[in-house]
Parts: structure tokens; sequence; C-alpha cells
């Protein structure tokens, strides 16, 4: 039998696309922009490897999601769908 999981704050990482933007959630807050601003940012500013964000953004891409998920190590974790701000309520 399947539940649903609720997803605690995350420690670690996101990169939402949210179409001509883009956005990465750290513990620093949140840095948008396009998606060469926003991993040319990940990259210097926070560590990030940009071949992490390649297997990410391939794996969005892969499962029509918006969302990709790193861990506290800045390494990817998983896609999902987040909702936008034209799909809220």
């Amino acid at each position: 039998m399947l539940q649903k999981v609720e997803r605690s704050p995350s420690k670690g990482y996101q990169l939402v696309d949210l179409g001509p933007l883009w956005e990465i959630h750290s513990p620093r807050g949140i840095y948008k922009g396009s998606f060469r601003q926003v991993c040319t940012y990940a990259a210097l500013e926070l560590g990030f490897s940009l071949d992490e964000f390649d297997v990410a953004v391939q794996e969005m891409e892969k499962h029509f999601h918006n969302c990709a998920e790193f861990g506290i190590y800045k390494s990817f974790l998983y896609t999902c769908e987040v909702p936008t701000k034209g799909e809220l309520h």
C-alpha cells in the first residue's frame, strides 16, 4: 500500500525551472535568474560541480519534472514536481 509522504524542510539544495527563470534554493536563500546565471552562481558562490547540474537537468527532462533536489554535499539526489506561482490557488 502506498502512502503520501510529506516533505520535511530540506537542508540541501533545490534547482527549480520556472520557465524563463530558474531558481537555486540554498541555506543562504533563493537566487533567481537565467539558467546560465543560476549555474554560474551555484558554481562560484555555492561550490557546485556543473556536472551535477547536467545530470539533474537531464533527469528533470526525462521525467518531465521542474525541480531537482541536491543533498547537503551538493550531489544530485532526485527530481520532483513543485507547484509554480501560476499553479497555486
